[in-house]
């Protein structure tokens, strides 16, 4: 069994020299579950491993050979025996690859290779600065889990790398992600405490406090000199409060560093008001209309799942950080995020939600209550509330159980790339900002469709144009970054590509019809589909590319039938041969809330989904 040197122990990267094996262009770790050793994902970029060298995305070997992925997952997949990860062990119980913690270290996602950084924690994703492609970090697991052994991304705990490189070492049982250690509550002094001030050559000594990395921050931490709470008193703390001091000061802990020194002995030993936001500051920084703050019961009594999805465009931003607080005042989570925060919380407890823009005046406000009670509307400040207003705590809970029964057809097309993280088959993907432009039908020209195209009116049960309530453009993609494109900036063609349209909770959205019929009578095949959303082509493949339309609808709850049927075809499987298959007019869900998102595809290009002589003839 490998032993790794006391002197590699100081950082991730240096630690795993000892377990990178060239000749296979993988990790290997000691076996938890036996003697010997296990294979545990790609190794790139580290003990000389080649990776990405002609812009292919691959590892190689110390020969030159591509590393078939599947052949050194043992350790959290087992490739060629998927159904074993349910059994226990494996990513769906925290036992993610390997290079998942280098990441989570560095921030830098091609730490890991595709496909193993889809399969890391949100924990370890949320380390990536908001500001750089995150490479659809931690996009797969919680979909594969849940899928597959009915667990929540929220639900799989976090396993420190130390625990991993030496199982048999007595240890406590692994603390699911986002959940706050017990830290020891501080003796109560007669003298106000004051910390030293910090400079930029702070030793790695690990602190005092009870700490787990990745458990979430609390101000004992803090006010101990681990600002960023990652179990270790550094360069970082420094530099991570140094930006909230200069740009955030109203909104970060004050019992740290040279703020409480200064501020409070030049007061007299009164601390003096804290500033307040900007008035004037103007930004498009809101909760998500498709997401926002969204908390779900979970399998566990005792704990909810916690989503926060933001809008961003914050120019000047130099990313985003989170601050969670509870009822107590216990702090939470305290800590960076790259456009979205996921975790496990308290049941029971009410918390305070501070999302800011680092580095600019934009702060967003909300509150995530018991799922039993009525929360507040959450609102931003320094920007425009959204509207319509989404419940924070949407969930499709009594929704989504029409019963349905559906068919399904043989289908080409496919191009290998899986449905869940593919841009142009899950609109979650790509992504969309909000835009300000007219909320109704408008009159474009160009040339109409001599067939029927899709009537996006035939939606709703009563065929009503209904109230625009939001314009969204959708992000382009870049299909030349490797291996599954990348974001690009909001598509400019047409004012808007997605539109937000009113409804009532818990109405029946259908399947709208077109002059186009597929094999059986059937009208569309369903392209992908989860919990609250469904995209759908109106022709007999598995691609958007070529003629044909296809519409994406968002804010829907589906009907469980639906997705079991979806799942039972080979669900997100890049090659698929037969998809689910719907006949205008047959009920696919019904809505989450208060708007339904619609965008519509033609021959691969996103429309308008407000043209009046495309998708609301007659009106």
């Amino acid at each position: 069994m490998i032993t790794p040197s006391p002197a590699a122990a100081q950082t991730v990267e240096s630690t795993l020299q000892n377990y990178c094996r060239p000749s296979i262009g993988a990790y290997v770790i000691p076996n938890p579950r036996g003697t010997g050793e296990i294979a545990c994902g790609t190794a790139p970029n580290i003990c000389g491993i080649p990776y990405d060298l002609n812009g292919d995305g691959l590892v190689r070997d110390s020969a030159g050979n591509p590393v078939n992925w599947q052949a050194v997952d043992d350790c959290w997949n087992s490739g060629a025996r998927p159904n074993e990860r349910c059994n226990g062990w494996g990513m769906c119980y925290g036992e993610v690859p390997t290079c998942c913690y280098l990441l989570e270290e560095t921030g830098d996602p091609f730490k890991c290779a595709y496909p193993d950084r889809l399969y890391c924690l949100p924990q370890q994703c949320n380390r990536i600065p908001a500001n750089v492609n995150n490479q659809n970090c931690g996009f797969s697991i919680g979909t594969w889990c849940q899928n597959d052994c009915g667990i929540s991304r929220s639900n799989i705990p976090y396993i420190p790398l130390a625990q991993r490189l030496n199982p048999s070492a007595p240890t406590a049982t692994p603390t699911p992600i986002g959940q706050p250690p017990t830290a020891t509550p501080p003796a109560t002094a007669t003298n106000t405490p004051v910390p030293p001030t910090p400079t930029s050559g702070v030793p790695n000594t690990p602190i005092p406090p009870a700490c787990t990395p990745g458990g979430g921050c609390t101000e004992a931490l803090k006010q101990a000199g681990d600002y960023n709470c990652d179990c270790i008193v550094d360069t970082p703390d420094y530099t991570s409060w140094l930006t909230d001091y200069i740009s955030q000061a109203w909104n970060i802990s004050l019992r740290y560093f040279e703020y409480w020194r200064r501020a409070f002995f030049s007061g007299g030993g009164v601390l003096p008001p804290l500033p307040t936001p900007d008035p004037s500051c103007t930004v498009v920084f809101q909760w998500s209309q498709s997401g926002g703050i969204v908390r779900t019961a979970t399998s566990d009594p005792a704990v909810d799942d916690l989503l926060l999805n933001w809008i961003g465009g914050v120019a000047g931003a130099s990313g985003y950080h989170v601050k969670i607080t509870a009822s107590d005042g216990t702090v939470f989570a305290d800590q960076d995020a790259a456009g979205f925060f996921q975790a496990t919380i308290n049941s029971a407890e009410t918390y305070t939600i501070v999302v800011t823009a680092v580095g600019t005046c934009a702060i967003l406000t909300g509150t995530s209550a018991p799922l039993n009670s009525a929360p507040p509307t959450p609102t931003p400040i320094g920007g425009t509330p959204p509207t319509p207003t989404i419940d924070p705590a949407v969930s499709c809970n009594g929704l989504g159980n029409i019963g349905g029964t559906y068919g399904d057809l043989p289908v080409s097309g496919s191009d290998g790339r899986r449905a869940d993280i593919h841009a142009d088959k899950n609109l979650a993907v790509r992504g969309w900002v909000p835009t300000i432009t007219t909320l109704g039908l408008v009159d474009l020209s160009g040339p109409v469709d001599p067939a029927q195209p899709p009537q996006l009116y035939r939606l709703f049960g009563d065929s009503r144009t209904p109230q625009f309530t939001n314009n969204y453009k959708v992000y382009d993609w870049d299909w030349n970054v490797q291996p599954d494109g990348a974001r690009g900036a909001p598509l400019s063609l047409y004012d808007s590509t997605l539109a937000g349209m009113g409804v009532t909770r818990g109405e029946r959205i259908f399947v709208p019809d077109s002059a186009y019929q597929l094999t059986g009578g059937y009208e569309v095949v369903v392209h992908y589909v989860d919990q609250d959303s469904i995209s759908m082509h109106y022709r007999e493949r598995d691609t958007v590319s070529g003629n044909g339309y296809t519409i994406h609808i968002d804010g829907v709850c589906i009907d469980q039938n639906l997705i079991t049927k979806y799942n039972s075809l080979g669900g997100n499987n890049g090659t698929r041969i037969r998809l689910p298959a719907l006949q205008a007019g047959q009920a696919i869900g019904e809505a989450a809330g208060t708007e339904i998102r619609a965008a519509v595809v033609d021959t691969g290009e996103f429309q308008d989904p407000r043209s009046r002589k495309d998708w609301w003839q007659g009106r």
